[in-house]
């Protein structure tokens, strides 16, 4: 048998012990590469990731409850933080060593949102009210990565909203009925855009780096969805995407060069589809199955801008 430990040695074992049980950051040992696909799903709740080779894992993620999915993901521009939102909380990830942490606490959200501009971080949700009808819907707060402070700078509306996109320094928030406005984060005053008649059933917009604005429509799993652009001044649709794939279609995101990708709870498959639309009209399937809630892709070190997207699923692919 060994010989007792000292006294000193053990004082210094359960103070090692007790940092460690104590400490609010925990190791999930994930590695996630450039280019790699981060998405959770209603079926799988977790953080699932999927290599350019379209190879599928879940990966942990300690300290979040396996009840319950994050409803949204972005990275920071240099690809070195993930961030996401679960259990009404702000989430940090290290995709080097899988490190996660909290950054802030999102009182009164349903949903939390991540929105990762070129010089800010922002999470917007739904307000808790007296009832489903009364709450607000796409308050947004400016959240110190720091210290976790976060500042009101978008009041809410009643309106039954689809997602939020950020473009050329302006937020637009869609309404499922069409009809979008756009927002100043300066002062959060809304201007609306130009309802486009021909537009109905929208559940997502985005915004692209090349300065395009798209929405998506959802008609249900018996009728392909839409992929719309429009003109953000004017609300004149300037193209059309249809394709199977959009069967169901929840979300749309925008990668760096301006390839739109779209989550579906339905596809063409019938359990659900993360679908590329490249520009020029090519599509491709990313992901069949699942039914993908929010995901988002790992930027490569030259990666210069992002943009973002919220619907009541998000997605953000490569």
């Amino acid at each position: 048998m060994p010989p007792p430990a000292s006294p000193r040695i053990a004082a210094i074992l359960a103070a090692l012990v007790l940092a460690l049980i104590s400490s609010p950051r925990v190791t999930s040992g994930a590695v996630v590469e450039p280019g790699d696909v981060l998405f959770s799903s209603s079926e799988l709740h977790c953080l699932a990731r999927v290599n350019a080779s379209l190879d599928f894992e879940c990966l942990p993620t300690p300290g979040i409850s396996t009840q319950t999915q994050p409803t949204s993901i972005d990275f920071s521009l240099d690809g070195q933080t993930i961030y996401f939102t679960a259990s009404l909380k702000l989430w940090r990830m290290s995709p080097e060593t899988g490190a996660i942490e909290v950054v802030a606490a999102l009182p009164g959200f349903s949903f939390g949102q991540v929105i990762v501009t070129p010089s800010k971080l922002y999470c917007q949700g739904t307000s808790v009210g007296p009832g489903v009808v009364d709450s607000l819907r796409g308050d947004i707060y400016e959240v110190d990565p720091n210290t976790g402070d976060t500042t009101h700078v978008v009041e809410g509306v009643l309106d039954p909203m689809a997602g939020t996109a950020f473009l050329g320094g302006q937020f637009y928030q869609a309404m499922t009925d069409g009809h979008v406005d756009r927002i100043d984060p300066a002062d959060g005053i809304r201007h609306p855009v130009p309802s486009n008649p021909g537009i109905s059933a929208v559940s997502d917009i985005v915004g692209t780096a090349q300065g395009e604005l798209w929405l998506i429509e959802n008609h249900g799993a018996a009728s392909p969805g839409r992929l719309i652009q429009i003109d953000p001044v004017s609300g004149v649709a300037l193209d059309v995407i249809l394709h199977p794939d959009l069967r169901g279609a929840e979300d749309v995101s925008a990668d760096d060069d301006g390839t739109l990708y779209v989550s579906a709870s339905v596809g063409e498959a019938g359990s659900g589809a993360v679908s590329r639309h490249k520009p020029g009209g090519a599509s491709s399937l990313v992901n069949a199955g699942h039914r993908p809630f929010c995901a988002a892709a790992r930027p490569g070190e030259s990666t210069a801008a992002r943009v973002v997207s919220w619907g009541r699923l998000k997605t953000i692919y490569r």
